[in-house]
């Protein structure tokens, strides 16, 4: 299988450039130089913090609001969406019809499971949730809740 994934820029210091999904091609080991997925310019320069395969050639992005760097704290503000992209065509199919995940960007958040992605966020001022998102009718359907007022939810696990 090829292997993709994506630059996540915000390392401390560089906070303008964009997210770049990269393949490696499966066999080989090192970068298709005939791929190069530029998503922040698909995506109105919002970068791509993590991605999850779910078959077909789609995957769910993570992806970062910019923060409003007049603040002094813009740098701990973490709000994101999620979103599917076709990591084949190197096209954004759609922004999923969630809510708004407030918090810490850098964690694991979904979990793919008989074919189905489980996408947990946690909305600012109110109840948190796990999403199931099924790829084959595009369907959300919310499950589980949490207490609002949680500053994080950290990790989605499968055991």
């Amino acid at each position: 299988n090829d292997i993709y994934f994506t630059t996540v820029p915000e390392g401390g210091w560089d906070y303008e450039a964009g997210s770049v999904l990269y393949r490696i091609k499966s066999g080989t080991d090192v970068l298709d130089n005939t791929y190069t997925f530029d998503f922040s310019s698909k995506s109105n320069g919002h970068t791509a913090q993590a991605i999850w395969y779910i078959g077909n050639g789609q995957a769910i992005v993570r992806v970062r609001i910019p923060a409003d760097r007049s603040n002094a704290d813009f740098y701990y503000k973490w709000d994101s969406y999620f979103s599917i992209v076709n990591v084949r065509t190197g096209a954004v199919i759609k922004k999923l019809n969630l809510p708004v995940d407030k918090g810490e960007v850098y964690v694991q958040a979904v979990i793919i499971e008989d074919g189905k992605a489980y996408i947990m966020l946690n909305e600012a001022n109110a109840a948190g949730a796990i999403w199931e998102y099924d790829p084959s009718n595009a369907k959300l359907t919310k499950g589980a809740t949490f207490g609002a007022g949680y500053d994080y939810l950290l990790r989605l696990d499968k055991w």
